[in-house]
């Protein structure tokens, strides 16, 4: 596993992980691609803000910023070379893994002219995400596609307290942005790319109710769960 260290008197963020000061954060299985490829991290790396390390000891980090960066993208996993997603396994760390689609339902009533969440939390060990069905939209709605840490933020490493300025249940990601929904109740979108999801994680569907009445929105997942 790979680490990366915050090397400054603050918190930092970097590929939607807030990073206490003087602190490690190990990059999971899946995420090796997005942090060899963050801009920001890079540069951080460069000006000494950020260090890359082989564990959290505090006695592996490269201080050198070519060895650091180049040790963050060598043996990069071998997604990289993967065959298409339908084949139905893939290599996670050189071992052949399986594929099975896993769709689940959540609901919710929003309440007229308010936004409520929708929420999902991951039960498998590892899953790829790769879109959603929205049930019950109307026209001039919209929604916030997110994805939340666990209720005591296991992935980024962010306090969980004192409010307002730490909570549980951090934003780690987002995939969709004040997206307005269609007249006919239905709303779907896809990806054609997986996105990586782990146990405890919260999808969550931010609703705006933009109408005059409450609704009962429904949400669908499609998961794929990778077992071994």
């Amino acid at each position: 596993m790979k680490y990366i260290k915050n090397n400054t008197l603050s918190n930092k963020t970097w590929v939607g992980a807030v990073i206490s000061a003087g602190s490690y954060y190990g990059i999971e299985i899946g995420e090796e691609i997005d942090w060899a490829n963050d801009s920001e991290l890079l540069s951080d790396i460069g000006s000494g803000d950020a260090l890359v390390a082989e564990d959290s000891s505090g006695t592996t980090d490269i201080t050198d910023v070519n060895s650091a960066i180049n040790f963050l993208k060598n043996s990069l996993p071998a997604e990289i070379n993967q065959g298409p997603f339908a084949t139905k396994t893939i290599l996670v760390g050189g071992v052949r893994k399986s594929l099975f689609k896993r769709v689940h339902g959540t609901s919710a009533t929003i309440t007229a002219g308010q936004t409520g969440n929708i929420d999902f939390t991951i039960p498998y060990t590892a899953c790829k995400f790769t879109g959603a069905n929205i049930f019950g939209v109307d026209l001039e709605d919209t929604l916030n596609f997110k994805i939340m840490d666990t209720a005591t933020n296991a992935y980024s490493g962010a306090p969980t307290s004192p409010l307002p300025n730490y909570y549980p249940s951090i934003q780690i990601n987002q995939f969709g942005f004040d997206v307005e929904m269609p007249a006919g109740g239905v709303y779907e979108n896809t990806s054609n790319y997986d996105a990586d999801l782990y146990p405890g994680m919260i999808v969550r569907c931010e609703y705006t109710n933009n109408g005059a009445s409450d609704k009962y929105i429904s949400m669908n997942l499609w998961l794929h769960e990778v077992k071994g």
